[in-house]
């Protein structure tokens, strides 16, 4: 069980829920198809937007299995959205619960998922009592198994053809950490 009191204060970054402000903000994430090519999920359309949002709204904690945990990432000093970090619960793993990310360009390389994913990690591990926690991305997708990487997980498998994206199957990197080892890491 994992209930956050928002805020989460990063060096630089807030995260905290989506609210009903963050729907223009969604829009140009989710509807991106350069942003979205490694992703499951795509906005065509505002109202696509629109349904995301409202999920995401109520998403504020993980109570149960299938709970998603979604973060809106703004930047501290002028409140610019960044993107959105969450955590996810994983279906019959209870002491499991899955990162992901998703940033705006012009924030790739800043090292903001590193921050914010390291903030979600502490409190999956440290509030939430976690034993692990994993991470997916696509075979193609380098930049995100790096910044997995950086974050101290390692990579637990390589699936051939194991996520469909669109109409296409790909290969799916997994990793993982374990709360002994993210605990090893922070000392």
């Amino acid at each position: 069980m994992l209930k956050p009191t928002f805020p989460i204060t990063t060096d630089r970054m807030i995260l905290r829920a989506f609210e009903e402000c963050d729907l223009e903000d969604l829009f140009r994430l989710r509807g991106d198809r350069e942003i979205t090519r490694y992703l499951p999920h795509h906005a065509e359309t505002c109202e696509d937007a629109r349904e995301l949002l409202d999920k995401r709204m109520a998403r504020r904690a993980i109570l149960e299995d299938g709970d998603k945990l979604n973060c809106a990432a703004v930047l501290k000093d002028t409140g610019e959205f960044v993107g959105e970090i969450g955590l996810f619960s994983v279906p019959n793993e209870p002491h499991t619960l899955e990162l992901g990310y998703v940033l705006l360009p012009k924030f790739h390389g800043g090292g903001f998922a590193n921050e914010g994913s390291r903030a979600l990690l502490q409190l999956a591990f440290e509030e939430g009592g976690y034993h692990r926690v994993i991470a997916r991305c696509l075979g193609g997708n380098e930049a995100s198994f790096k910044a997995m990487k950086r974050l101290g997980m390692r990579k637990e498998g390589y699936f051939e053809s194991a996520e469909k994206v669109g109409d296409t199957w790909h290969d799916m990197i997994l990793c993982a950490i374990l709360e002994d080892e993210w605990r090893a890491g922070q000392g």
